[in-house]
């Protein structure tokens, strides 16, 4: 007599005779993810064959290869992903150089607020702005960002929007950042008392596009009329240039999207930096001639490394490199190594790090920019106020708390310049490194202590001329690094050229402060000081 099967019995005999395609399967364990990396024959010999058995690896995928176009005895370069684990394994087998392929980065650091934990939230409030400009005119599309609060919005075609989150968390913030995209100053609301029910007003005042402190600042208004760069090829590695932009108007002779592979996307620039930087270099160079390498946003060392190598082979007489890693690279080292040994000058953002200068601006080859700030050239209720990170010269001077360290500084605090769709005021070590380019590319042109130079002893007299030219935080003069006047000579002109800008009396204790209170190096209410 047949037993019937119990339950559990007919499950198992049921589960065997189904097809093992059909069987239920139990989820792969997770394992680490893949990492980019860069790997080169060693030795650099043979590369052909090298890659050829590199591509055959177990768990590697090569994700593109750069062969150097400038000829030399670079190695050809994987680009690869793999495992740590893997990478490891072959780093040691003595066939390959590897290192990890790093992201490039200004260097900003984060803010760094308490963990909310995984407790309840607790009861939450809407906080809503409205930006207008100085008329009264609704402004769309601008980032208002809640410093120590909730997080960002973007305001809608009415100039409004509302950002929710926890009421004891919108008790905290400390600061409201609010930027438009173009031809508004940005405005800093330093511990706001805001308003749950009612919308928030904020007013953004217009920028004029003929504020050039900058040129003052570094004595380029005390230039003849001549001196225009002519001659001179200066390679922007930068986040592309919008070329659509009148100020950019066929100023850019060539260009490439290294992040992208192409060579129609760098007129696409997503950032605005290297709109910025472009038109800060066109404008204190007119005649020099432009060519942009689109290595940001997202950019690694790879594509460094490939713009460099595409810069070189192209005559470049100048790199000016925007951005850098945390991190050493002694392939990237290695390629711009042979660019200095071409006598190219190698200028680079010390990074906005307020600590030691990125890489590759740390190099001894490379000439890393710092950047400086001066009282009276942006509004007191601006977030450029903030940047005050030390107690300002008797011109008003002062060292921004963002600022990486190097032996070179230019203006870098609330410098105007062209950008997609008008014109933005922007900070950072990277502007202050394009004002410098610009500068070398006037002093390879048209200084007569440049003229007959090649190979590294060019690039190296270029640095000597600059930094024998500092004054003020570091700060060359363009008169004085082009020999047109001594030194000594020049100082009275320069200190006149430093005048504070009309009509905001700099030295004022009303400005400075304003200035102090913005950056958070004092406190208390206005109406109680005395």
């Amino acid at each position: 007599m047949s037993q019937t099967p119990t339950p559990a019995k007919a499950q198992r005999k049921d589960s065997a005779a189904r097809p093992a395609s059909t069987r239920a399967r139990q989820p792969e364990p997770l394992g680490p993810r893949p990492e980019r990396y860069l790997i080169s024959p060693y030795p650099p010999d043979g590369h052909s064959r090298a890659l050829e058995q590199l591509s055959k690896e177990p768990g590697l995928t090569i994700v593109r290869t750069i062969s150097p176009a400038s000829g030399s005895g670079y190695p050809q370069i994987a680009v690869a992903e793999l495992t740590a684990d893997r990478a490891a394994v072959l780093a040691v087998n003595g066939k390959y150089h590897v290192e990890p392929d790093q992201s490039l980065t200004t260097g900003v650091p984060s803010l760094a607020f308490p963990d909310p934990g995984t407790g309840p939230a607790g009861e939450e409030t809407t906080v809503t702005f409205a930006v207008s400009d100085p008329e009264g005119l609704p402004v769309p599309g601008v980032a208002v960002h809640l410093l120590g609060g909730p997080g960002t919005g973007i305001t809608d075609a009415d100039g409004r929007v509302a950002i929710t989150g926890p009421a004891a968390a919108m008790a905290r913030i400390h600061g409201v950042y609010v930027r438009p995209k173009a031809d508004l100053w940005s405005a800093w609301l330093s511990r706001p008392e805001l308003s749950g029910s009612a919308a928030n007003p904020v007013v953004c005042q217009r920028i004029d596009p003929a504020v050039a402190w900058h040129s003052s600042a570094m004595g380029f208004d005390r230039l003849p009329g001549s001196y225009r760069g002519r001659g001179v090829r200066i390679a922007l590695l930068e986040s592309g240039a919008a070329t659509a932009h009148p100020d950019l108007a066929g100023r850019i002779e060539a260009g490439r999207d290294v992040t992208g592979q192409d060579d129609k996307s760098w007129q696409e620039d997503v950032l605005g930096s290297g709109t910025h930087a472009a038109a800060l270099v066109g404008s204190l160079a007119a005649e020099a001639e432009l060519h942009a390498y689109k290595i940001l946003p997202g950019g690694r060392l790879s594509d460094l490394i490939e713009a460099a190598d595409a810069a070189i082979a192209a005559g470049a007489d100048i790199l000016h490199i925007g951005a850098g890693t945390t991190g050493y690279s002694a392939l990237t080292a290695h390629k711009l190594a042979e660019a200095h040994a071409e006598g190219i000058v190698l200028i680079a953002a010390a990074g906005d790090t307020a600590g030691p200068p990125l890489f590759p601006a740390a190099l001894p080859g490379v000439i890393g920019v710092s950047a400086a700030g001066r009282l009276g050239t942006y509004p007191p209720d601006s977030y450029h106020a903030t940047q005050l990170g030390s107690l300002p010269t008797v011109d008003g001077y002062f060292s921004p708390r963002f600022a990486g360290q190097a032996g070179v500084a230019a203006p870098g605090v609330a410098v105007v310049s062209a950008a997609p769709g008008g014109v933005a005021a922007l900070d950072g070590t990277g502007v202050a490194a394009s004002i410098i380019t610009a500068l070398t590319g006037l002093l390879l042109a048209h200084s007569p202590h440049m003229q007959g130079l090649a190979g590294p002893a060019r690039a190296e007299r270029a640095r000597q001329l600059l930094h024998a030219s500092r004054r003020t935080l570091g700060i060359p003069d363009a008169v004085t690094a082009l020999g047109l006047t001594p030194p000594q000579a020049s100082l009275t002109a320069q200190y006149a050229a430093l005048r504070p800008p009309t009509p905001v009396p700099v030295a004022t204790v009303a400005v400075l402060r304003s200035a102090l209170r913005a950056a958070g190096l004092v406190t208390g209410h206005p109406a109680t000081e005395g």
